[in-house]
């Protein structure tokens, strides 16, 4: 069966985490090899 559902273009770290289902420390792991891109939006 294929999902139908579309992934965020925009999740907080928290919901990276969530979604990917690894720890939050290991998203930020990800940003900083480069593997996910990431931007400071609002306050921050």
């Amino acid at each position: 069966m294929v999902s139908t559902e579309r992934t965020p273009e925009v999740m907080t770290p928290e919901q990276a985490a969530d979604y990917l289902k690894v720890n939050r420390e290991t998203v930020y792991r990800f940003i900083r090899q480069g593997e996910l891109v990431a931007s400071k939006r609002g306050r921050g």
